[in-house]
Parts: C-alpha cells; sequence; structure tokens
C-alpha cells in the first residue's frame, strides 16, 4: 500500500484486527522512512508491506510518531481474504486540534481551578495527555488523531457533565468520531450545578464498594462502603442507574455482561431527577456469588 504523508520521517503503519486493542499489532507495523521494526519493506516513495496476515476484518492505521506523543493520523478499515491485498492507500493529514469552552447552567460562577478534559485512550485509540482549562472556561486540546475517542471531563466539586456538544451533536454517551475528521468543530461543554446524590445502606458489609451503572458508559462511578455499611455517590446527572455492591473495587472490572447477568438479581434501580437525593438499601455480592453462579 501507500501512506501519503506530510513527510517520511517519523511514521508508522500498523495493522490491527477491527476493533482491537493497538498494543496488540500485528508483527507487520513499519516505519515509514525509517526501516521496519520486524524488516517489513518500507521504499522512500512511502510504500509499505505488512507480513503475511489471515483472511479477516483489519485496521490500518498511519501513526505519526516523531515531534511528540504517538498520534493517529489516518486509518482505514480492510478486509482480506485468501489472495494479497494492494494499492491500499492512507492519506495523512497534520494532528487535529480541538478549542472549546465549559459554561453552566446557571449564572452562578463556578471555580474551574481543578477542572481537566482528556479523551480517553480507549484500547482502539491514542489520545492526547488531559488539559487543564482557563479561568474564563476556554480550552484547547493539540495533537488530536484521526480516532473514536471518549470524552472524559473532571468537573468542579459541586457540579456533573450535563452536555458535550461538536457541531451541534452532543457526544458525551457516544464519544467524538473524528475517524475521517479534516478539522474539529468547537467543542462546548455544559455543567449541571444540580446534581443528583444516590446513597444508602449494604446489608451485612463493612467494606468494599458499590458500583453505580449509568447512561454513560465510560463513566466510572464508584463509591467506597464505610464500616458501618454506608455508601454516597455524588456529583451524578439524572436518569436512571443500576446500583450494585461489590465485595471488593478489584470486581468492578470483572463484571462483564456475563458476570452482571449472574448476578442481576443483587442489581436494584435507581432513578434520578435533578438535585434529588435518593436512598437505595443493596444486598453485597461476593466473589464466591460470581464462582458459584458458574
Amino acid at each position: 500500500g501507500m501512506a501519503k504523508t506530510s513527510g517520511r520521517e517519523g511514521y508508522q503503519v500498523t495493522v490491527t484486527p477491527r476493533g482491537a486493542d493497538m498494543r496488540q499489532s500485528f508483527r507487520g507495523g513499519f516505519g515509514i522512512g525509517g526501516g521496519g521494526s520486524n524488516g517489513g519493506r518500507v521504499r522512500p516513495d512511502g510504500a509499505f508491506e505488512t507480513a503475511a496476515l489471515p483472511p479477516g476484518s483489519y485496521t490500518l492505521r498511519v501513526v505519526l510518531l516523531a515531534q511528540g506523543p504517538p498520534v493517529t493520523v489516518a486509518q482505514t478499515n480492510v478486509e482480506l481474504g485468501d489472495t494479497p491485498l494492494d494499492n491500499v492507500v492512507l492519506y495523512a493529514g497534520a494532528p487535529l486540534e480541538i478549542s472549546g469552552q465549559i459554561r453552566t447552567d446557571a449564572a452562578s460562577q463556578v471555580n474551574l481551578a481543578s477542572t481537566r478534559i482528556s479523551l480517553d485512550r480507549s484500547g482502539t485509540a491514542i489520545g492526547p495527555p488531559p488539559v487543564a482549562v482557563k479561568p474564563d472556561g476556554s480550552f484547547t486540546i493539540r495533537r488530536v488523531g484521526r480516532d473514536l475517542f471518549p470524552v472524559n471531563v473532571i468537573a468542579p466539586p459541586g457540579t456533573y457533565v450535563k452536555s458535550i456538544t461538536v457541531g451541534g451533536q452532543d457526544v458525551s454517551l457516544t464519544g467524538l468520531d473524528l475517524t475521517a475528521a479534516d478539522a474539529v468543530a468547537p467543542m462546548e461543554i455544559v455543567l449541571g450545578t444540580k446534581p443528583a446524590t444516590v446513597n444508602g445502606q449494604v446489608k451485612e458489609a463493612a467494606s468494599g464498594v458499590v458500583w453505580l451503572v449509568g447512561p454513560n458508559p465510560n463513566a466510572r462511578l464508584v463509591a467506597q462502603i464505610n464500616d458501618r455499611g454506608g455508601f454516597s455517590l455524588g456529583g451524578l446527572a439524572s436518569g436512571e442507574y443500576r446500583a450494585v455492591a461489590l465485595e471488593t473495587a478489584e470486581m468492578v472490572g470483572e463484571m462483564d455482561a456475563e458476570n452482571q447477568s449472574k448476578v442481576q438479581g443483587k442489581f436494584e434501580k435507581v432513578r434520578v431527577a435533578e438535585g434529588e437525593n435518593v436512598t437505595v438499601t443493596l444486598t453485597l455480592v461476593t466473589q464466591k456469588d460470581l464462582e458459584s453462579a458458574n
């Protein structure tokens, strides 16, 4: 194939199964102009050739390694059959830049000194480092790649993220899709000033965590259970959640769809309105509960 870039130095072409973690790149990602890291043939004109791959769906990415952290500057999906795929062309532009503004849904002033914004590094994306917000609410995210990014906002105390819009589209739940972007419209983040709270009691528990599963799949909503079995989780947007108490914090990472289905009877549905304080009683899920459900 051919990677058409603004230069030849500092680029790499990687190949991953479609949807896979980029860190699991095949031994077929080869540097452009710098020699293939696994012996691939890379010509000065930007042509590349991967190692032999089994049939399947793959993502090819051009990653810029020079002048800063790695950033994806082009990508395309391909289907491989039993015969080689020739003449794949990737057009690699410069890294993108996002400017934006944070405001609140009320006239009151909010101290934004602790606010940070990041395009989360998911398994399939390379994101830039988190950025701080200026006192006037403005921010700029530089060296942004062409990929799909969840947008994460560390909001000031007493607020929550109400919406994140880019080009008139709310991306707070879907993530920001820049896979084919030439430029990015300004980002507007609205902070709500009347967050909801879920608190309550976990039966026969003196430690562990309560995990709240809400409408935002990228949010990690976890509260510690105190030695009296109580918990409180604030800063929530209005909406419907499912709450479950877990024996250890490590179990949150184990709660995939399969494990959730094993203990679905111990999840409690919780609906909160803006500014509402809701109380719920939970039953602890232990590691033994998951193992015995197998």
